[in-house]
Parts: structure tokens; C-alpha cells; sequence
């Protein structure tokens, strides 16, 4: 009855506070974020008395608290996840969406400013190399096409790419072992761009060299070419050629858990998601619970664990079991909420 006696600026907030941080949310993290966004649903943000009149509307009715002394909107879980079982999908994604946008609209510039990844720092350092045609030159390049194809610029991480396997071959005997990383790289971001027989040519490259090294790094190449099986929607040719990795030969997923190689949690996932692809859902989540109980051992809250997380919860909920799934979004909640409002 509360919700249906609100005006809809005053349910579109409390819609939107159902998708942040219960315990702690700034007033200012949502104005300065509907500011930024410029969406009309949440023009009232940005008119003082009306958000205050929806605000107080939600507390009168104890929907939100709201604290006297630090102004921080918070929500009782129960309200919260109450509130979320009630909507309908459409509503569920229009709101979520919304969340999002004000979420993004804070997060810092790691691109140009001088923070996280300082990709412009890294391209100042770059000109500071004396021999533009070593081989520590062309590393530098190539860690520059890593990072660039970290925060989602393929065209960009292409383009250095070619140009740190150009100085390799230049200084490089064909069919070096380094030739083969520099083709690894390239080849996962044309998958990344789509052009999956580009990107697997160049895969194939990779295997061919490490395989004539016999380098401890074929793993790799065979990990990476079945990622590109698996999206050209090939599952069983993606689970061949990832088992074709001497390291995962006669490997038990209790082996797997003693080695503590985050690398191997990283095959474990894949070998869910083809699992997946291929109808086996029970074993597509042993697999991923696998991997969420290696990475919640090794890597303590990082995000990779939240991933983990949320792939265990999507396949409990394809599975029909939503109480279980719920279990598993809580502790992504729980490794989140460190950080206040996100």
C-alpha cells in the first residue's frame, strides 16, 4: 500500500536505491550521478525540493531511513530483496540499467588521468627509450597492447601488437619462441573484434612454434584457441583442444585445487562454460564451483571471485533453483559493500 500511494519520482528512487549498497548511500552519489547520466527518469534528482519530497516519502513511509547526522540513505535487506522479488524482468532491467548508469558516472578516469592503469603516462614513457628497435622496446609495446586491450580498445591493442611482432621478427630468428606470445596476443584480440579466421590463424601460429619449442607455455595457445572454438560455437572441438594441454592431462580437480595456479582456475572456468554449451549443466556447475572454491582460497575478495560467483548463481538459477542462487549473489554483496554506495 505504501508503494502504490507514491509519486513516481518517489518510486523510481526507491527503485533505484533497491540496486545499491543497502547500508550506505550518499545523497550527493545520486545526484551527482543523475547529473551526469541526463536521463528525464531522473530529472527530479536534479530539482532539490523534489528529490528531498520523494526522499521524505520514502522515510515517512519507512521505506529508507535516512541518518540525521551523516544524511546516509539506507534500506532494511529484507525491504530490499522483498522489494526486488516483486518486479516484474522489464522492470528489473529498466531500473538495473538506470543503477548502472549512475554507478558508471563515478567511476574514475583510468584512461587519460593519472590513476589505475595512467595509459597516458605509459605512452610518455614510451618515448623515452633510446633504442626503438630493441627488444625491451617491443615488450614495452606489447604490454601497452595488454593494457589497452584491458580496458576494452582492441583496434588500439591490435595495432600495437603488430607493431611489437614487427621489432620481434626484425631481431628474431622465424619460428622463435617469443614469436609465439607476440601471435597469442594478436590472435585474441581478433577474437575479440570478431574476425575469428584471422584469430585463428595466428593461434594456430602460436601452437605450431610452441609445439616444435616444447614450451611450457603450449598450455597457453591451447587454452586460448579453445576460448575462439567456444564462441564460434564449437564446444567439442573448444574441449579437445583445451584437453590437449599436457598440464591438464590425467589432472583431478582435487590436483587441480593443490597446485594454487590462478591459471588453472581460468581452464576450470572455460571447461564449465563449454559444459554448458554442450546441454551438461550438473557438470558445468561442478566445474564452476570448483573454480569458485579454488579462487575464494587463493585470491581472497578480488573480483575474480565475484565472477566465480556469479556464474555458480547463473547456473543454480538455470537449474530452477533460485533460493540457491541467491546464496551465492549475496557474497558477491558481501566482497562489494567494502567500498561505500558500490
Amino acid at each position: 500500500m505504501s508503494l502504490w500511494r507514491l509519486s513516481e519520482s518517489a518510486k523510481t528512487l526507491y527503485k533505484i536505491i533497491l540496486f545499491l549498497n543497502p547500508n550506505y548511500i550518499e545523497e550527493s552519489f545520486l545526484k551527482d550521478g543523475a547529473l551526469k547520466v541526463d536521463d528525464p527518469d531522473l530529472a527530479f534528482m536534479l530539482d532539490e525540493k523534489e528529490f528531498v519530497d520523494a526522499r521524505e516519502a520514502l522515510r515517512e513511509d519507512s521505506l529508507v531511513n535516512k541518518s540525521s547526522e551523516s544524511g546516509i540513505i539506507s534500506m532494511h535487506r529484507i525491504l530490499q530483496h522483498d522489494a526486488i522479488s516483486r518486479m516484474t524482468l522489464n522492470q528489473l532491467k529498466q531500473v538495473l540499467y538506470l543503477s548502472i548508469d549512475i554507478l558508471s558516472a563515478h567511476f574514475p578516469d583510468t584512461y587519460s588521468a593519472d590513476v589505475g592503469y595512467q595509459a597516458a603516462s605509459w605512452s610518455y614513457s614510451l618515448k623515452k627509450f633510446d633504442e626503438k628497435g630493441s627488444l625491451a622496446y617491443a615488450s614495452a609495446i606489447d604490454l601497452r597492447g595488454l593494457i589497452n586491450l584491458d580496458i576494452c580498445r582492441p583496434t588500439d591493442a591490435l595495432e600495437s601488437f603488430k607493431e611489437a611482432y614487427k621489432l620481434r621478427t626484425a631481431i628474431l630468428p622465424d619460428n622463435d619462441p617469443f614469436l609465439a606470445a607476440s601471435q597469442v596476443n594478436i590472435g585474441i584480440t581478433y577474437t575479440e573484434l570478431g574476425e575469428h579466421e584471422k584469430a585463428r590463424e595466428h593461434l594456430q601460429q602460436s601452437i605450431d612454434i610452441r609445439l616444435m619449442h616444447d614450451s611450457d607455455r603450449i598450455g597457453n595457445s591451447y587454452s586460448n584457441m579453445a576460448s575462439l572454438l567456444l564462441k564460434i560455437g564449437d564446444p567439442n572441438g573448444a574441449e579437445a583442444m583445451l584437453k590437449s594441454c599436457p598440464s591438464l592431462k590425467d589432472f583431478s580437480v582435487e590436483t587441480f585445487l593443490k597446485t594454487r595456479n590462478p591459471r588453472f582456475s581460468g581452464d576450470m572456468v572455460l571447461l564449465s562454460r563449454i559444459k554448458f554449451e554442450q546441454g551438461l549443466l550438473d557438470e558445468s556447475l561442478r566445474f564452476a564451483s570448483k573454480a569458485l572454491t579454488f579462487r575464494k582460497s587463493c585470491l581472497s575478495e578480488r573480483l575474480k571471485v565475484c565472477d566465480s560467483l556469479h556464474q555458480v548463481a547463473v547456473l543454480l538459477h538455470r537449474r530452477d533453483n533460485t533460493e540457491s542462487a541467491v546464496q551465492p549473489t549475496r557474497g558477491m554483496y558481501k566482497n562489494i559493500e567494502k567500498a561505500p554506495t558500490h
